[in-house]
């Protein structure tokens, strides 16, 4: 248990009683948590009966694909499961870019790295827009893009007709060139 990532930090979590913090170890067996891979047997097992709750998850994008396979036997919505995924699959590299961003008649520049998402690296940068899924599913952080380009990962929900105008999902798309952007704080 001891190379559990931020293990202190989510034991202090669950000690707030609208918290629950369960530890799932893949191969080995571990007192007071479960073996095996995170499934909706599990999910079953520990969460509320008769309220609604969610989920959030984080790792490896092999993971969360299963992951999202058993979510889907629970008939839980989609905006009560949130997961951080990794943009391994993107084939990103490890490059810097400028974004100039227009935002309610303001124009900032800031640095980004190609491995980050947009809006993690403008909230880095304590420029706050509105968003509230990080998953690129509920369309609220929805900017535009006036030059550049970007990669999505698979989890973007946009509307076809938003990617013919150029607009994006800035937490679920990472740059691969400069850009220049527009967001809305509200």
């Amino acid at each position: 248990m001891s190379d559990i990532i931020f293990k202190n930090e989510l034991d202090n979590l669950s000690s707030n009683s609208k918290i629950k913090v369960i530890y799932v170890i893949r191969d080995e067996e571990v007192s007071n948590c479960e073996k095996g891979f995170i499934s909706a047997e599990i999910i079953k097992k520990y969460a509320p009966k008769d309220e609604k709750y969610s989920i959030f998850a984080s790792g490896p994008n092999g993971m969360l694909d299963y992951l999202n396979s058993e979510i889907s036997k629970l008939n839980i919505a989609n905006k009560y499961f949130r997961i951080e995924r990794s943009p391994e699959t993107l084939n990103l590299e490890n490059k810097e870019f400028t974004i100039k961003i227009h935002c309610e008649n303001e124009v900032f520049s800031i640095k980004a790295m190609q491995s980050e998402t947009i809006l993690n690296a403008l909230e880095r940068s304590n420029l706050l827009i509105r968003s509230k899924c990080h998953l690129g599913g509920c369309g609220y952080c929805r900017s535009k893009i006036l030059k550049g380009e970007i990669k999505t990962t698979k989890l973007n929900k946009q509307a076809e007709i938003d990617k013919k105008f150029n607009y994006f999902h800035p937490c679920c798309s990472y740059p691969v060139s400069d850009l220049e952007i527009e967001v809305y704080k509200y």
